[in-house]
């Protein structure tokens, strides 16, 4: 979680004192509405870059990387829209423009700057959901492979078990390891009938010989499950 310190907030607030001061000493003499429209205006820039400053770059506990994701959007924003506003402001004052046409001017750049705010908050909603997602796609995966992992370990500990069961598991299990995670629903729905096949195995091979048929009809499964998983990519 980004926190701000509280002397960071001391900092901010003797800063904005010091602009305020500024404009009544300095800037007087501008017309009322010209003048509480630049205080406005420095006043949101200093917000904008005084916070974009202080506040960690980078959350990093946040694992989805929201953050990095907007990064360079973020500042390249700021940045911009600060130059362009002082600029606009100073222009505006020394070319004596009207009121109405910098208040126009400057309420276009702040919904620019909105746009490109809004725009970020999208990419880092998105970034979250593509990282949920995929953490989701690995979880099943996983669960999966601790599936036959469990099976493994009971092969391991049991005696009297032929060659060709050992042989047939670990043909299922090097399968396993080399599939990829899949955000298709349908592989979630393969997966999960794939380790009810293993766990299935796991139950029925401590009696083996009364189970052998079974046994048999369970690695079929798993054989052409494992083939239609393989055949299915990504939305």
């Amino acid at each position: 979680m980004k926190k701000i310190s509280p002397i960071s907030w001391i900092v901010f607030a003797i800063g904005e004192i010091i602009l305020i001061l500024c404009f009544f000493l300095l800037l007087d003499n501008l017309a009322r509405d010209i003048f509480w429209l630049d205080l406005g205006v420095a006043t949101l820039t200093y917000v904008l870059l005084f916070f974009r400053s202080v506040r960690p770059m980078v959350d990093l506990d946040d694992k989805a990387g929201r953050d990095v994701s907007i990064l360079g959007l973020s500042w390249v924003s700021v940045i911009v829209y600060s130059v362009a506003a002082i600029g606009l402001m100073i222009g505006m004052q020394y070319n004596d423009v009207e009121f109405n046409y910098q208040l126009m001017a400057q309420i276009v750049l702040a919904f620019i700057l909105l746009l490109a705010l809004i725009a970020g908050s999208r990419m880092s909603a998105k970034t979250v959901e593509v990282f949920n997602e995929q953490r989701q796609m690995v979880s099943d995966l996983d669960r999966l492979r601790g599936d036959m992992r469990d099976l493994e370990r009971t092969v391991a500990i049991s005696s009297g078990l032929p060659a060709g069961f050992k042989s047939d598991v670990a043909d299922i299990s090097s399968q396993l390891r080399f599939l990829s995670p899949c955000n298709n629903p349908e592989a979630t729905k393969v997966e999960g009938m794939l380790s009810n096949e293993i766990i299935r195995i796991n139950s029925l091979c401590g009696d083996f010989e009364v189970n052998a048929e079974e046994i048999d009809r369970c690695f079929m499964a798993c054989r052409q499950l494992l083939k239609e998983r393989k055949s299915i990519y990504s939305r």
